[in-house]
């Protein structure tokens, strides 16, 4: 029953339109940071961009609590670009169409790749999650999805990372609950250009 209530959100989240707010929302429980791991190693975003082997690597999401966000994966770096510029949450390519339902646990080891339409990804409990991996340090969630292969929505095509040529661009969101129902707030977004190493 949760997970029809989760789908349902996600619809009227693609639906409806969402108001922007670049200035910080003070004590707002919905803001999170990006890295990425591989080979175990810890990999930060600097300027936005982060280097990767064509191998398998995670993106990890730290979390205040129990919460989700919008992710926008794309070959196509419109999304990013304006994400970058500031432009309204409502005016970014990759956000205009409803969000994309995929499985608890991510069990194909993958992220969904579109130009117009973004992934909802959260933690609700150790049940209700779109993570491989979630543990709790200083009172944070780290939340861990592996990614091995690229499927693509647009194409209708699955590549495994080791045959990615092009460059990956990522843009998160994440969002408070406005006045009205359905009137949502952006909080924090994080762009993320992925470099193929050679």
């Amino acid at each position: 029953m949760k997970y029809y209530w989760i789908m349902l959100l996600v619809i009227i989240i693609g639906t409806t339109s969402f108001k922007t707010a670049h200035q910080k929302i003070e004590d707002n429980p919905q803001t999170f940071s990006v890295y990425f791991e591989q080979d175990g190693n810890k990999i930060d975003i600097i300027n936005n961009e982060v280097k990767l082997k064509r191998a398998l690597f995670s993106i990890i999401l730290v979390f205040p609590q129990p919460m989700g966000l919008l992710i926008n994966g794309s070959f196509n770096d419109s999304t990013y670009h304006f994400a970058l510029k500031n432009l309204p949450m409502d005016q970014l390519p990759g956000f205009r169409e409803t969000g994309m339902a995929e499985d608890n646990f991510n069990p194909k080891k993958e992220i969904l790749i579109a130009n117009n339409a973004p992934s909802y990804w959260y933690y609700d409990s150790k049940k209700e999650n779109r993570f491989d991996n979630v543990t709790e340090e200083n009172s944070k969630l780290i939340c861990e999805r592996e990614i091995k292969t690229l499927d693509n929505v647009d194409t209708k095509k699955n590549s495994k990372v080791s045959d990615c040529k092009n460059p990956l661009y990522l843009v998160f969101i994440s969002y408070a609950q406005g006045k009205d129902w359905g009137d949502r707030i952006e909080v924090e977004r994080i762009a993320a250009k992925i470099n193929w190493q050679q």
